[in-house]
């Protein structure tokens, strides 16, 4: 019933809809405004612009809508209760695990396949959505052992960027920029509040140590 009532309050709704807009009508305003002067576009394409924006911004509202209904409350619930069971290697291979779902099934990891075989048509786009899958699934795996273990976030991001960036030396630069887009376009509307959640999660049941639980997106 609290679930139910939740889902029909209209502040609620109205909320998510005004943080949706905020973000999407400037784009669209500018968008309007370059089609008109700079650069004229046919006024068909402008209406079906036009159109989708605001599918977009209705479709936004109720996908943010049911994040802070479903995922966010589960992935906190998720991270408390394995850390109950006091299984170290259960903990590490569920956040693997549950990275990857995320991941996966993120819209940002989908439209980012397609440019890319814009790009590279020689490129699997499924082997490609399972290979940054993987990566998210492992950094989380590392991220949530760095808060069981209370390791310095410092020391945790300056040896992976160490690592990072002597890859990225000898990596032909085509792989740069789109390993460093894939890391923007994993950090998406699904997969970062499971995230925060899930580490929030952990970090509860450690004597309440809730602030350790910041950095595992930045980890990710």
């Amino acid at each position: 019933s609290d679930w139910s009532s939740d889902v029909c309050s209209s502040d609620l709704i109205l909320h998510k809809f005004k943080e949706t807009a905020v973000s999407v009508l400037p784009v669209m305003a500018i968008v309007f405004l370059l089609g008109l002067t700079i650069l004229p576009l046919q006024p068909s394409i402008l209406l079906r612009f036009f159109i989708c924006g605001i599918l977009l911004v209705l479709g936004l509202t109720v996908f943010f809508l049911f994040v802070d209904l479903s995922i966010q409350p589960m992935g906190e619930r998720s991270g408390a209760a394995l850390t109950k069971k006091k299984s170290l290697s259960l903990l590490l291979f569920t956040a693997f695990v549950i990275g990857f779902i995320v991941t996966a099934a993120e819209p940002d990891i989908q439209v980012f396949g397609d440019q890319v075989r814009g790009v590279f048509p020689q490129v699997n786009k499924l082997v490609f959505t399972f290979v940054i899958a993987g990566g998210v699934g492992i950094f989380i795996t590392l991220g949530l052992l760095r808060t069981v273990l209370n390791l310095p976030l410092k020391w945790t991001l300056f040896i992976s960027y160490t690592i990072l960036f002597l890859a990225a030396f000898f990596a032909p630069d085509s792989f740069i920029g789109i390993g460093f887009d894939s890391g923007g376009a994993t950090t998406g509307p699904m997969s970062v509040p499971f995230i925060m959640a899930l580490g929030l999660g952990v970090s509860s049941v450690r004597a309440g140590k809730n602030d350790n639980s910041f950095g595992l997106t930045g980890i990710t």
